[in-house]
């Protein structure tokens, strides 16, 4: 399985399920400000395997507050 696919989670609101990416288990996310989770949250939902993989998410996962 890929980061992206270890990642889906569903939601169940009112009897209707919504499909969306957590992030709060990948290393180095907790301590992001918001703004940074919403990118890594982008990243990893835009995951294709040829132009974007999980490469990308180092970067972000290492940034700094």
């Amino acid at each position: 399985m890929s980061v992206r696919d270890d990642q889906l989670a569903t939601l169940n609101v009112a009897g209707k399920d919504y499909d969306y990416y957590r992030i709060a288990d990948l290393p180095g996310v907790d301590h992001l400000p918001y703004s940074l989770k919403v990118l890594v949250e982008n990243l990893v939902r835009n995951i294709d395997g040829t132009r974007q993989g999980a490469a990308e998410l180092g970067p972000a996962g290492s940034a700094q507050p």
